[in-house]
């Protein structure tokens, strides 16, 4: 996978009783969690039960940003500036800028 980083989909960790859409890891770097969003009703449930784990960041994949704004204001009004959750849209998350 591209930087080093190995990757499963539908990925299972201690803690949570679903999967990740997408669990990726790499030595040192520690654990990452991937939630694509399509349904609202669901993603206070599944950052919370994230959190809970010992991922080390959280990245929650929206559409578009009209859907990523609606999902920041649900998630912020719910956990307030959580420092392991980013929300991304899919051309974000695509691009093959490194941060």
């Amino acid at each position: 996978m591209e930087q080093g980083f190995e990757a499963r989909l539908e990925g299972v960790i201690t803690g949570k009783s679903g999967p990740f859409d997408v669990l990726a890891w790499k030595k040192g770097e520690g654990m990452f969690g991937f939630e694509v969003t399509l349904n609202f009703q669901n993603l206070l449930h599944n950052l919370e039960e994230d959190l809970r784990t010992r991922i080390t960041k959280i990245i929650v994949v929206c559409r578009n940003k009209d859907e990523l704004e609606k999902a920041r204001a649900i998630a912020k009004n719910r956990l307030g500036e959580e420092k392991r959750v980013e929300l991304k849209t899919i051309f974000e998350f695509t691009s093959k800028k490194i941060e």
